[in-house]
């Protein structure tokens, strides 16, 4: 068993949530919103997402740590670290970045 968490920063802002599942471009513009992070014409906001496994083992069917934890480790840099503190290994399996523009946010809709 693991647990999946999914990390966004949002030009270079950890967003406080953690998903399980990467983001899609809606996921994105929402995260940037909640950051109050929306680009002006001709501007362009940055998502990075990066996605951990947390322990072995089928994913995303436990949760070891809560999510306030895990974002603090992700905002230290120390999820690895600090899980394997704990005995759990970790892995990243994916990494993304997505970049918006302002017409991301106008097509985007609450």
């Amino acid at each position: 068993m693991s647990q999946r968490a999914v990390f966004l920063e949002v030009d270079g802002a950890i967003h406080p949530e953690v998903m399980h599942a990467m983001p899609d471009i809606d996921d994105c513009v929402a995260a940037a919103r909640d950051l109050e992070c929306e680009p002006c014409e001709g501007d362009t906001c940055v998502v990075n997402a990066t996605w951990y496994e947390i322990g072995e083992g089928e994913s995303d069917t436990d949760n070891f740590f809560p999510e306030e934890t895990l974002v603090e480790w992700r905002k230290n840099g120390k999820v690895e670290e600090e899980a394997g503190k704990r005995g759990y290994c970790v892995e990243v399996i994916q990494t993304d970045t997505t970049v918006l523009t302002a017409e991301d946010f106008e097509d985007f809709e609450d």
